[in-house]
């Protein structure tokens, strides 16, 4: 979610739940917290930062501490990586 808005990913999550998706997840990059779309709720909820989340489809539990800090390193990487360089930044010395 870093470059959309909770409203956007609502609408996402409740697309994809209405497809069929068992659970949907959404990263607040900025906030450094993970969410997961409640069916009963209609809403997110945010899962504690200390959380473990268990699920069929993963090999291994997922700690959320751990998915949140790759979240943010990537997102860093994704932002330095991707500025471009003038001519005056590039001198060959």
């Amino acid at each position: 979610m870093s470059t959309e808005t909770l409203p956007s990913a609502e609408r996402k999550a409740v697309s994809l739940a209405d497809r069929g998706v068992a659970r949907v997840f959404a990263l607040d990059v900025n906030r450094r917290r993970a969410l997961e779309w409640s069916r009963e709720t209609s809403g997110w909820e945010i899962l504690p930062f200390g959380a473990v989340i268990h699920d069929d489809a993963f090999v291994a539990p997922l700690p959320v501490h751990d998915l949140v800090r790759a979240a943010k390193a990537d997102d860093a990487w994704r932002a330095v990586s991707s500025r471009r360089r003038t001519p005056s930044s590039c001198r060959p010395w």
